[in-house]
């Protein structure tokens, strides 16, 4: 009898499965998940590589360092805003498919390049493409998915995200030790299979689709009248540039300056510090994704936008006695709160994006996303590891660098909090995005 009735069970389980596969909006969240792949991807190609590039080019560290910064992100500040503008104007489906396409061509173009001049060009070229492949990809979840389920939305394309990254190291690694094994050690050969992975997932991105809201032209309203809507949301976006200041301040700060506090803290090893901060930022970019995304629809569905905010309060909060991991006896318990320091700070990034959406209305959500990305850019990518330097050197130099960390990690917690808690009063009850 079990065997007969498993068969129909079966039977049900895939015709199931079969009809999620075939439901539009799962598509979409696929392709809008490949897209932030492919654009994290991109950004991350030429890492696993830069060590033979900088042999071939004879590049210094300071070059490859722009290379890897500034060349990237520069060049999206500057075209955050018009391409926010673009996303409230016309199909936001095609200006993912541009971006995923001209980051393609600005790889393939990487590994032709001779000199530095055509590789900052080239690197520039991927950064304003992959900038304007998030700002369509984030509006399009809100476009695509209603708020009671965007939180889990964002943590699909935020775990696709995370794995771009980690693509590309795995690409690179794979194609070089393919090539070297038939003698060949150019860096720009391994460059160009890589390449491989953005032109399928950019040839991919032609079925992505706005919904019928989108598919329409927009609103026709002028420059100005954007801007003086973004003015009047001033009061409801603080919290929410409070949250991405706090959440990409703390990242950078920990990608760039925790190994090296660990090592100067506790007398460890470089390859010991290294792993500790690898481990962190594997786990905090599954767990801070899933935990982020659960909770954001969660509190959304029973208690709306103040729940959320809430959240946001409690998750900052906590955030602030974690940021003293330099501060604790030993090297485990400062490896442990260390994780899960950067799993709030992950989760916290999550929500934010999440509340973003559901607040902002659709007319002017492409320039608030372009707003935001630059704000976080200019303020927390490029000055949070600035900030614990000059705190370090104000507090006594090198071996003070664990104590400047924690303190600038703690601070942006707690102005994160008073934030929300402050700017909450301006928040509606029940958002209607």
């Amino acid at each position: 009898m079990r065997a007969l009735s498993s068969k129909p069970l079966a039977k049900r389980s895939i015709t199931q499965a079969a009809q999620h596969l075939r439901d539009p909006g799962l598509r979409q969240l696929l392709l809008l998940s490949l897209a932030l792949f492919s654009s994290n991807y991109a950004r991350t190609a030429l890492n696993p590589l830069q060590e033979q590039m900088r042999d071939a080019l004879s590049l210094t560290d300071a070059q490859i360092a722009i290379l890897q910064g500034p060349a990237l992100v520069l060049p999206l500040v500057i075209t955050a805003l018009p391409v926010g503008l673009l996303a409230d104007r016309v199909s936001r489906a095609r200006i993912v498919w541009a971006g995923a396409a001209i980051a393609w061509a600005g790889s393939v173009l990487t590994a032709f390049a001779r000199n530095y001049l055509l590789l900052l060009l080239t690197r520039a070229t991927v950064g304003i493409a992959t900038g304007a492949i998030s700002i369509g990809v984030l509006s399009l979840v809100a476009d695509h998915f209603d708020r009671r389920v965007r939180g889990r939305a964002n943590m699909v394309i935020a775990l696709a995200e995370v794995g771009g990254a980690s693509a590309a190291f795995a690409a690179g690694a794979i194609v070089s030790d393919l090539l070297a094994r038939s003698g060949d050690r150019s860096w720009e050969h391994s460059m160009l299979w890589m390449t491989a992975v953005s032109a399928v997932i950019a040839a991919s991105l032609g079925f992505l689709r706005d919904v019928p809201k989108s598919a329409e032209p927009r609103s026709g309203r002028s420059f100005l009248h954007k801007v003086a809507e973004l003015w009047s949301l001033r009061r409801l976006l603080l919290p929410l540039v409070a949250a991405k200041i706090l959440a990409v301040t703390s990242y950078t700060a920990i990608v760039s300056w925790a190994a090296p506090a660990l090592q100067r803290t506790y007398s460890v090893e470089p390859e010991h510090a290294a792993g500790v901060l690898s481990m962190t930022l594997l786990v905090a970019g599954i767990v801070g994704p899933l935990a982020g995304g659960i909770l954001a629809d969660l509190s959304e569905r029973t208690g709306g936008t103040g729940a959320t905010l809430n959240l946001l309060v409690l998750l900052a909060t906590l955030a602030i006695p974690a940021s003293c991991f330099p501060a604790l006896p030993s090297f485990a318990q400062s490896s442990i709160v260390l994780i899960v320091f950067t799993s709030l700070v992950s989760m916290i990034s999550v929500i934010e994006m999440t509340l973003t959406t559901i607040l902002v209305e659709d007319s002017v959500r492409g320039l608030v996303l372009s707003v935001m990305v630059t704000v976080g850019l200019v303020v927390g990518a490029g000055g949070g590891p600035i900030i614990v330097t000059e705190m370090s050197r104000m507090l006594g130099g090198a071996g003070s660098l664990g104590i400047a960390l924690a303190t600038t990690c703690a601070l942006s917690g707690i102005l994160g909090a008073a934030s929300f808690i402050f700017g909450g009063r301006y928040f509606p009850k029940r958002a209607s995005a």
